[in-house]
């Protein structure tokens, strides 16, 4: 199994990154505003990227605070039985993501796409809590899965 693991520090307040990273992040700094079903452990969600089908997601565990972990449970093939994992640390006045998406079952093109996503969803994220600017998609950088 092969794992990806970001790291990005915010000049922010832990309770302002967590609110954005753990629970409205996707929605404002990544996708399309159009996730469904609830961000609770225990429970299932939809989360639609930049492609017609929703991934199902499982929350498997959550404290706001600090940590998110996700499981996937439906959508593309190469992503499901894969795990998310969010987590915050907090240092003052900054506040370090780290996020992990693991049990890749191959290193493939899809994995290094997703990775490159991943980093920018972060990035997104910074600046959203730094300068109040985003860029969701579908304002995002455009990548490719394929050549």
């Amino acid at each position: 199994m092969r794992d990806v693991t970001h790291r990005v520090v915010v000049c922010a307040a832990l309770q302002r990154v967590s609110s954005l990273a753990i629970i409205d992040g996707l929605s404002q700094g990544w996708n399309r505003n159009e996730d469904h079903g609830d961000v609770l452990e225990g429970a299932n969600h939809n989360s639609f990227f930049d492609v017609p089908a929703a991934d199902v997601v499982g929350v498997t565990r959550l404290d706001v605070q600090s940590r998110v972990a996700k499981y996937v449970v439906g959508g593309a093939e190469k992503w499901v039985g894969t795990k998310s994992t969010s987590e915050l640390i907090d240092s003052g006045a900054r506040a370090a993501v780290l996020f992990t998406h693991a049990n890749w079952r191959d290193p493939s093109g899809f994995m290094a796409y997703c990775n490159v996503r991943r980093a920018h969803f972060l990035f997104s994220l910074k600046s959203l809590l730094t300068t109040g600017q985003t860029t969701p998609f579908p304002r995002d950088l455009k990548f490719s899965v394929n050549p």
